[in-house]
């Protein structure tokens, strides 16, 4: 008795969609995250080594008041850059 099934889509699609999901997007995320802590490691160091220059306490205090402000800045550059890349992923490999 000859088989008559046959399917009528690609089997390679869900596949592409299942690594996309587990693989590609999960790396793509860890990247960015490890390349933004970096970055941000950086500039708590240049923070740090800024704060030997302060001749006053308000001296000081600015420089944490802009290095805070720019921190806020960047984890909310860094999150939306991180969701946009990890849906990229996805949406480059289930296309």
């Amino acid at each position: 008795m000859k088989s008559t099934c046959s399917i009528p889509f690609d089997i390679t699609a869900p596949q592409a969609v299942w690594k996309a999901m587990v693989i590609d997007m999960p790396m793509t995320m860890a990247a960015n995250s490890l390349r933004f802590a970096a970055q941000r490691l950086q500039a708590q160091a240049d923070f740090l080594s800024s704060l030997t220059q302060c001749r006053s306490v308000t001296a000081a205090v600015d420089a944490q008041s802009t290095f805070a402000q720019a921190a806020v800045n960047d984890y909310t550059a860094g999150a939306t850059k991180l969701m946009a890349d990890a849906q990229q992923a996805v949406l480059r490999k289930a296309a």
